[in-house]
């Protein structure tokens, strides 16, 4: 979940840069630099198949008592 958050942060930092500071938030700014400080924990889930396939097995697992 981390890494789909960091690619959309990143792509809204991008789409926001060449505003002018209406568009700034700062909390976008805050998110987007914990992510990419903790890139390591999170990095091999950038592929979007292994993290697809990890959310599949967390779903199955957290859903088996429902």
């Amino acid at each position: 979940m981390l890494a789909l958050r960091y690619a959309e942060a990143e792509e809204l930092a991008k789409r926001r840069k060449p505003r002018d500071w209406t568009a700034y938030q700062i909390s976008d700014e805050v998110v987007l630099d914990g992510l990419r400080a903790d890139r390591e924990q999170w990095a091999e889930y950038k592929d979007p198949q292994k993290r697809n396939a990890a959310l599949s097995r967390f779903h199955k697992y957290v859903y088996q008592w429902y």
